[in-house]
């Protein structure tokens, strides 16, 4: 590499740290807005938990089993409202049908909850996905269209960061749940469901 070509990747990288830093102080205030209006605002962010720690049998992170399940977890964030855990069965794909499986299901509790409580279901929806090709697809942001112009929601925002760059609200859940999870011996998904209810002290939802 040139003396030139390598200062040009220098500009690029700090370029590209900027913009990411930039989208995280965005998802910041689009957070922090869901969180004094949710009368207006809805901010959702979903990932899914490396799968390294969720296969089971899990035997206190000292065997690797050669027969194994390698479980799915799909974890939601709804700012200032709740969290939730979607155990997912491994015959079922990972994909956009699957995103959208759990982004409407938080709608749904989301919409739920307003009319028990006879409350103003929010009007905007800030969705922050990472850079997997599943958030990427023309059915995933087809959907987002179908559901302003079903007037679901009157405006929808979603937001992408490349692979690897999330954000930290939803990657300490996971880190909270893998610290209880990864000295326990856990052989079934009904027993994974049950650590992580306890860990999180009921107040994360596994689904």
């Amino acid at each position: 590499m040139s003396s030139g070509e390598l200062k040009l990747t220098k500009k690029l990288m700090c370029v590209h740290k900027v913009m990411i830093e930039m989208e995280k102080g965005a998802y910041y205030r689009r957070r922090e807005k869901a969180q004094v209006h949710p009368d207006i605002y809805m901010s959702m962010i979903a990932d899914g938990m490396s799968q390294g720690h969720t296969t089971l049998p899990w035997k206190a992170n000292k065997t690797d089993p050669k027969n194994k399940l390698a479980l799915k977890i799909q974890g939601v964030k709804q700012h200032g409202f709740s969290k939730a855990l979607y155990m997912i069965p491994p015959f079922i794909p990972t994909g956009t049908d699957l995103a959208l499986t759990v982004i409407v299901a938080e709608i749904m509790k989301r919409m739920q909850h307003c009319l028990d409580k006879d409350i103003p279901f929010p009007t905007t929806l800030f969705l922050q996905v990472d850079g997997g090709s599943e958030n990427a697809s023309k059915a995933f942001y087809g959907f987002m269209e179908y559901l302003v112009r079903e007037k679901v929601f009157k405006r929808i925002e979603v937001t992408r960061l490349p692979v690897g760059h999330t954000h930290e609200d939803i990657d300490a859940m996971f880190g909270t749940l893998w610290r209880h999870m990864q000295s326990k011996t856990i052989i079934t998904p009904q027993q994974w469901q049950a650590a992580a209810f306890k860990c999180f002290n009921a107040g994360v939802r596994p689904v």
